[in-house]
């Protein structure tokens, strides 16, 4: 369905950019998002109108992920960009890399979002867990990316 959206705007408006994000339930190497959608992980994989680019496909490869199940680490928390953002020289708004120029995508865990102990100790601090209230915030980290206006 998004990717539909997205072709019916491209289709519209070649030149249009946008940004899908969201808790997509796959990670950005599954086939719904890399295929179906066609989020891809590469910026040089994104050369033609409607292309779209996955900020966070190289940290879900380096094992970084938003939320954690069964000890192990999933990035269902997406942000994708069109290539329009990315490749467009007259683009007034451009994606930027984090301050270790390492990820394009980023992922907010700091100590007050995390479970400081137990058998989930690091995993996200939950709000519940079944019915018994945890005080946390989600199961989920937050994830953002940087966009810097040229202007």
């Amino acid at each position: 369905m998004a990717r539909d959206a997205i072709d019916s705007v491209v289709k519209i408006d070649p030149k249009a950019s946008f940004i899908l994000m969201g808790d997509l339930n796959d990670d950005p190497t599954n086939k719904s998002i890399y295929e179906v959608l066609g989020a891809k992980g590469k910026i040089a994989e994104t050369k033609k109108t409607g292309d779209m680019f996955n900020p966070f496909y190289a940290m879900y490869k380096a094992g970084y992920g938003s939320l954690a199940y069964q000890d192990s680490w999933n990035l269902f928390d997406n942000i994708v960009v069109s290539n329009n953002l990315i490749n467009d020289p007259k683009q007034k708004v451009v994606l930027a890399k984090s301050d270790n120029n390492k990820f394009w995508g980023n992922i907010f865990n700091r100590s007050f979002l995390t479970q400081q102990s137990g058998q989930y100790k690091n995993y996200p601090l939950r709000t519940f867990v079944g019915t018994n209230f945890q005080g946390g915030y989600s199961d989920h980290f937050p994830v953002f990316i940087y966009l810097l206006s040229k202007q």
